[in-house]
């Protein structure tokens, strides 16, 4: 059974009886939230439970980012959690999970990694903030460009700073970058129509808030290309 002491910090539960050998199976975590269980939106909906990482004395079972679990898939609001396993089904523990007051940019949902987007056509470029007002929107081109090394980076949050040259002969890289929207409400989506002019290639966005959000950034993970 689950004790009374469990928490949802990363995802951490305290308990007894959960199975500790793995031929008899794994420990399912369940989340319900408004009838919806958290495991089928970090997941799939085919899989509509979480797994957890066991302690050595079988007592603790825990869920950290690296198993897929971050606090944009946590939903504001009152949860239930419990257990199943070979065992049967655990008592269930009310969780009630509160909104972070930090502004943040808590992820790029579009492009996502591996995307093609094509010249000429319009897309939505979508991304999750809290108690941010306004953002500017960048674009990086990820192929180098090497030069002497007088030019400086041109990367969003690096604009003007040089890059070391280690041996005189050595040529530099640095990056093409672009502000493709600036000081637009983050309401979390911007329509943006790809100019022809634009070279195809690998590129990456990246989203900053306006000083007054406390200047946060967010680089979207991986990275899409333009034909």
């Amino acid at each position: 059974m689950l004790l009374p002491n469990s928490e949802l910090k990363e995802l951490i539960i305290h308990g007894e009886g959960f199975v500790q050998e793995p031929e008899y199976g794994q420990n399912k975590i369940w989340v319900v939230w408004d009838n919806a269980h958290l495991g089928a939106e970090v997941f799939n909906k085919f899989n509509p439970y979480l797994y957890g990482a066991l302690s050595e004395d079988g007592k603790t079972l825990s869920i950290s980012p690296s198993y897929g679990l971050s606090e944009v898939d946590i939903k504001p609001g009152s949860y239930e959690l419990y257990v199943t396993n070979i065992y049967g089904k655990s008592n269930s523990v009310n969780l009630t999970i509160e909104e972070p007051a930090t502004p943040a940019i808590t992820k790029i949902l579009a492009p996502r990694n591996g995307d093609v987007w094509k010249r000429d056509q319009t897309y939505a470029i979508e991304w999750k903030s809290r108690h941010i007002s306004s953002v500017d929107i960048a674009l990086t081109n990820l192929v180098p460009i090497y030069t002497d090394c007088g030019p400086r980076i041109n990367t969003p949050g690096n604009e003007g700073v040089p890059i070391p040259k280690p041996h005189p002969e050595e040529k530099c890289a640095h990056y093409n970058g672009m502000i493709l929207f600036e000081n637009t409400p983050a309401d979390g989506t911007e329509q943006w129509k790809i100019p022809l002019s634009l070279t195809p290639g690998t590129y990456s966005i990246s989203i900053n808030s306006n000083p007054n959000n406390g200047a946060v950034i967010k680089i979207m993970e991986g990275n899409f290309k333009i034909v």
